[in-house]
């Protein structure tokens, strides 16, 4: 989902031979819970992932995931992030000094904090509920919709307890926070 940026359309051509990929541009920017419903509006897989343009998923992260939800052990999985406070491109071979984003889920905990990071999530497609991202909320966005997920659609949650995405958090970068 293009949330009324720049176009991006060359860069999803140049997939298109190699994924299923459709674009949705949205012709003014809207901000997060828009543009991630527009992306929920227009799913048609079985699995719905997060991934804002500032972050990275790694290369087994959807692998991760999906194993759980094939497996029908789960209806919402997140994996574990590094939180980068520098453009990362790959995990590094040394990432003792970064911070992690990686807890066991707990129902009771998740009431208190948002410990889980967007883009370590992929659940079963919910296009077909109301649960959206409330457009309303300016932050927290997301800690919303995942309680919903498990309140209202009573999803079930399971960690993967392994780094398979990179939440970039960088100081003073516009869209790097």
């Amino acid at each position: 989902v293009n949330d009324g940026g720049p176009s991006v359309a060359p860069v999803v051509d140049a997939w298109k031979g190699v994924l299923a990929i459709k674009l949705v541009k949205l012709e003014q920017r809207m901000g997060p819970a828009a543009a991630r419903n527009a992306g929920i509006d227009a799913a048609t897989g079985k699995y719905i992932a997060f991934l804002d343009d500032d972050d990275l998923f790694l290369p087994d992260h959807l692998a991760a995931g999906c194993k759980l939800l094939e497996a029908d052990d789960a209806d919402f999985v997140y994996v574990g992030a590094l939180v980068a406070d520098r453009r990362l491109s790959s995990l590094p071979p040394d990432h003792a000094e970064f911070p992690l984003k990686a807890y066991p889920y707990d129902n009771r905990f998740l009431l208190v904090a948002n410990f889980i990071h967007t883009g370590s999530v992929i659940t079963r497609n919910f296009r077909d509920t109301a649960v959206r991202f409330d457009e309303a909320l300016e932050v927290c966005e997301d800690w919303d919709i995942w309680i919903a997920l498990t309140r209202t659609l009573g999803y079930r949650v399971a960690f993967v307890d392994q780094i398979a995405t990179i939440y970039h958090q960088v100081p003073d970068v516009v869209g790097l926070v």
